[in-house]
C-alpha cells in the first residue's frame, strides 16, 4: 500500500510539474516574433535602402550619368526637339530681306541652288535650308559626341541643383533644368557657311535651350530630400543588414531564418523593381512636349 501511495504522490507532481510547464509561455517563441519582426523590417527598408544608394552613386559619379543621358542623343524626339530649337534661334538672327543681298558673289551659285532644293518662297526657303542643315547635324555622330560633352558639364551643373546653385552650360530657373544648346548652334552655322550661306558665319553666338529636368515648385523639396538621401545612403543599408543579423540570431532556427530573410530582402528588391517599371511611364507623361 505504501509503495502505491508513492507512486501516485510521484505521478501527481509530474503531472503539476508539467502543467505548469504548460502555462508558461516558451521563451523561443517571443524570441522567434521578434526576429519576424525584425526581418519584415529589412525586407521594407530594402527598396529605400536600393534608391539612397543608386541616388548617391549616381548623381556623384559623371561617368554613370553621361552613359544614362548619352542614348538620348540617338532618340528621334529628342533630335526633332533639337533641331526646331536651332532653327528658331537661327532664323530670329536671319534678316531674310538683306540675306541675297549681304551674299558674296561667290558664294551665291551654291545658296540659290540650296534654295531652289528647298522650293517654296524665300523666308521657307531659307527656313528649310536651316533646319535641314540642323537636322544633318543632330543624325551624325558628330552630335552625339556634343551631347556628351554637354551632359558631363550638365552632370556638375544637376548636382549643384540639388545641392547648390546651377551655373554654365546648365541653368536652373523656375524649378526647370535646361541645357545650353550654343556649341550645337555654332556647328549648325558652320555647316550653314559651308550650304552657301555666308550670312551665318556672321551671327552672333547664339544661346537657346532644351529642358533636361521640370520640376515646378518643388526644387526646393527635391534638393532637402537629396541631402537626406545622401545621409540616409549609408545609415538605410547598414540598418538593414543589422536587422537581418538581429533577426536571424533571435530565430529558434537560424538557418531557416537567414533562408527567409534573404527571400524576403529579395522580395523588397522586386517590389522596387516594379515600381519604377510602373512609375516610367508616368514620369514620360510628366515630360515637357519639346523634350
Amino acid at each position: 500500500m505504501a509503495k502505491e501511495e508513492d507512486e501516485l504522490a510521484a505521478l501527481r507532481a509530474r503531472v503539476s510539474e508539467l502543467e505548469r510547464a504548460a502555462a508558461r509561455p516558451p521563451r523561443h517563441r517571443t524570441r522567434s516574433t521578434f526576429a519576424v519582426v525584425l526581418i519584415v523590417l529589412a525586407a521594407l527598408l530594402t527598396p529605400l535602402s536600393a534608391v539612397a544608394v543608386w541616388s548617391h552613386s549616381f548623381i556623384g559619379d559623371t561617368d554613370r550619368y553621361v552613359s544614362t543621358m548619352a542614348p538620348l542623343a540617338s532618340d528621334p524626339d529628342v533630335q526633332d526637339a533639337v533641331a526646331d530649337r536651332v532653327t528658331t534661334a537661327l532664323m530670329q538672327q536671319i534678316d531674310v530681306d538683306d540675306l541675297l543681298s549681304g551674299v558674296a558673289p561667290a558664294d551665291r551659285p551654291r545658296l540659290e541652288k540650296a534654295l531652289d532644293a528647298a522650293g517654296g518662297p524665300l523666308t521657307s526657303g531659307i527656313t528649310s535650308l536651316v533646319h535641314g542643315a540642323a537636322q544633318r547635324f543632330v543624325t551624325s555622330p558628330a552630335f552625339a559626341t556634343v551631347w556628351t560633352q554637354l551632359n558631363r558639364v550638365a552632370h556638375g551643373a544637376v548636382d549643384k541643383a540639388l545641392t547648390g546653385d546651377g551655373d554654365g552650360a546648365v541653368k536652373v530657373e523656375d524649378g526647370m533644368v535646361t541645357l545650353d544648346l550654343a556649341p550645337v548652334v555654332d556647328r549648325v552655322k558652320d555647316a550653314l557657311v559651308d550650304d552657301g550661306l555666308g550670312l551665318a558665319g556672321d551671327i552672333p553666338e547664339v544661346h537657346t535651350s532644351i529642358t533636361l529636368m521640370q520640376s515646378t515648385g518643388a526644387l526646393a523639396q527635391a534638393k532637402k530630400g537629396f541631402r537626406l538621401l545622401q545621409l540616409l545612403s549609408w545609415v538605410l543599408p547598414l540598418l538593414v543588414v543589422l536587422l537581418v543579423v538581429g533577426g536571424v540570431l533571435l530565430a529558434g532556427r537560424r538557418r531557416r531564418a537567414l533562408v527567409t530573410a534573404a527571400l524576403a530582402v529579395a522580395a523588397g528588391a522586386l517590389l522596387l523593381g516594379l515600381a519604377l517599371w510602373l512609375s516610367r511611364a508616368f514620369y514620360l507623361d510628366a515630360l515637357p512636349q519639346d523634350v
